[in-house]
């Protein structure tokens, strides 16, 4: 069965029909779903949703509570936030138990509902243990954890975890340091108080193949000109591995950062794949 791909995105930049259209190419059975706005809500393969209407009275008391810390800017970081509000109720009325959730400068190269087999017995994955930007959600109710834990430690009710994730802030100004709280700060904290064995890791080696936490970061991968180095074959990406030589096939490559998002149409596939 195939699993949907859900993107978030407000706004209608270049990158993100590349994306989108990426996804659809590789997983023409899937469903690709845009939880967006009106600005992109025009594009005829995607099911597309307005993300206020899935927020809800929970995400109302977040904003009210929400302080923010960190460097970033603060509307960034609260919609980084609140798109799992959004993600949660939207996977709760249309009845989705599982789905493979992509950031939206990402590009897909492979059949995500047969990679979805390999992390079939998580719960959900996150990338470098922090990171739910691209990850499989295979127990929904993980989203209920997420937004109670998030609303309960900037309302107050937790202040063990806020107090956990503020002293990570203080610790980077200290240090002079860019940076702070974010969505993925709560991820990592769900994750340790959690079980950690049931939480797969999405940037891990299986049979073969990987999915990119960040183009930018060498992650063990020969790189060039600032981001890893790709060799092409068959339309798909594959980097070398420095310690062992191999060719790892990269089911993903993730564009962060606003510097990036220019040469994404250089790694899109814009012929049959």
């Amino acid at each position: 069965m195939n699993i949907p791909i859900i993107f978030f995105h407000l706004g209608n930049p270049e990158f993100l029909q590349h994306s989108l259209s990426q996804a659809s190419r590789t997983n023409p059975n899937s469903d690709i779903i845009l939880l967006g706005d009106e600005s992109n809500k025009g594009y005829s393969f995607v099911n597309h949703h307005n993300f206020n209407d899935y927020l809800d009275q929970e995400s109302e008391k977040f904003v009210k509570f929400y302080s923010h810390l960190s460097t970033n800017n603060e509307q960034f970081e609260l919609i980084c936030f609140l798109r799992w509000f959004a993600i949660k109720n939207f996977a709760e009325e249309h009845s989705i138990n599982r789905f493979f959730y992509s950031d939206s400068d990402v590009l897909v190269y492979c059949d995500i509902s047969k990679e979805q087999e390999k992390f079939q017995d998580y719960r959900y994955t996150l990338t470098h243990n922090i990171s739910a930007g691209i990850s499989f959600i295979n127990d929904t109710t993980i989203l209920q954890e997420y937004c109670k834990l998030i609303t309960d430690a900037y309302s107050g009710e937790d202040l063990f975890n806020f107090d956990k994730a503020r002293n990570h802030y203080l610790l980077l100004q200290k240090h002079g340091r860019a940076g702070g709280v974010c969505d993925m700060t709560f991820w990592e904290i769900l994750r340790n108080k959690g079980n950690p064995g049931l939480v797969g890791e999405t940037s891990a080696i299986l049979e073969g193949s990987t999915f990119d936490h960040n183009i930018n970061g060498d992650d063990g991968y020969e790189m060039k000109e600032g981001v890893k180095k790709v060799v092409w074959e068959n339309n798909t990406p594959y980097c070398i591995q420095v310690s062992t030589g191999r060719k790892i096939k990269f089911n993903c490559l993730h564009f962060q950062g606003a510097h990036r998002k220019p040469i994404i149409k250089d790694y899109f596939l814009a012929g049959d794949v």
